[in-house]
């Protein structure tokens, strides 16, 4: 599922299916920690590329929860660069 994000029409954000995976799952709660990061901390895209070292592209794509572009590990690997005492927790 795509959401769009106001007027812009190539803006819009994947929202997760009600039968996603427990992966899809996952990845879609790192990004959703990022983001949350990046409000929290009132940083734009590119500072928080800097901090991960990619490049602000790569930004967008996990700020829109394009998930499908992600595997876990790189999110977490990421997630860990803005969180270094990130704790994973498996239920």
């Amino acid at each position: 599922m795509v959401r769009k994000l106001g007027k812009d029409k190539t803006a819009y954000s994947y929202v997760l299916p009600p039968d996603a995976g427990p992966i899809d799952r996952a990845k879609y709660d790192v990004c959703r920690k990022i983001l949350k990061f990046k409000m929290e901390k009132h940083l734009s895209q590119r500072q928080v590329a800097e901090m991960i070292g990619v490049p602000e592209t790569r930004v967008s794509e996990i700020l829109h929860y394009k998930i499908w572009k992600f595997s876990l590990d790189r999110l977490l690997e990421y997630y860990q660069k803005v969180n270094p005492k990130m704790v994973l927790k498996v239920a």
